[in-house]
């Protein structure tokens, strides 16, 4: 079973593919990002932004070929300026894996962080040392980067958050659908995003 997690942004789009095999193993990770001249006005940065995932998004589904796409619910209404770019670019993201029958799994942020900490309140940082435990090579990556970054004369930062949180969800995927079906799954998270709203 090979999922994909996506972390849902416009910006900068995180994603990773998880294959649960006998043994869980990441195959791929990084970010779709999306640059904004200064000058440019909100519909051309929409349009391009759009236009951009639309290129890339199909390139990473024949890249992976998942059979499930794992997402952050994105909580409309509640980021700010952000929102309805967020929201295009979730919409876009979810409309390419219905065209490709990819079968598209929301999952709540607090099930997120409760299936793969313990703690559905758990911090972003928690989220990224759980990933880093779990798969020591990212660490690796992670340092190396910084270390890149560093010499570069740049802020040392290494991956953003947006690679662990798309890890996070891709993993999530693979405890929620393990002997489960897909409808039970959505129901469950239908029935856990109308608890929380």
């Amino acid at each position: 079973m090979r999922i994909l997690g996506i972390d849902p942004g416009f910006r900068r789009l995180g994603y990773a593919c998880v294959n649960a095999g006998e043994s869980l193993s990441l195959e791929t990770y990084g970010v779709v990002e999306n640059t904004r001249l200064a000058a440019t006005k909100f519909n051309p940065h929409l349009n391009s932004g759009i236009e951009h995932l639309a290129v890339k998004v199909p390139k990473l589904l024949h890249e992976t070929d998942p059979g499930y796409i794992v997402a952050e619910i994105v909580p409309a209404g509640k980021l700010g300026s952000n929102d309805s770019l967020v929201i295009a670019a979730i919409t876009t993201c979810k409309v390419i894996a219905y065209q490709f029958g990819v079968t598209w799994i929301d999952v709540a942020a607090n099930t997120l962080k409760k299936e793969l900490t313990g703690d559905g309140k758990a911090t972003k940082a928690r989220v990224k040392n759980e990933v880093l435990s779990l798969f020591p090579e990212v660490d690796e990556a992670h340092i190396l980067l910084k270390k890149s970054q560093k010499a570069e004369g740049e802020k040392a930062t290494g991956f953003p958050q947006d690679v662990f949180d798309a890890i996070a969800a891709a993993v999530v995927g693979v405890k929620l659908l393990n002997g489960k079906e897909v409808q039970e799954v959505q129901e469950e998270q239908t029935d856990n995003s109308i608890l929380s709203d």
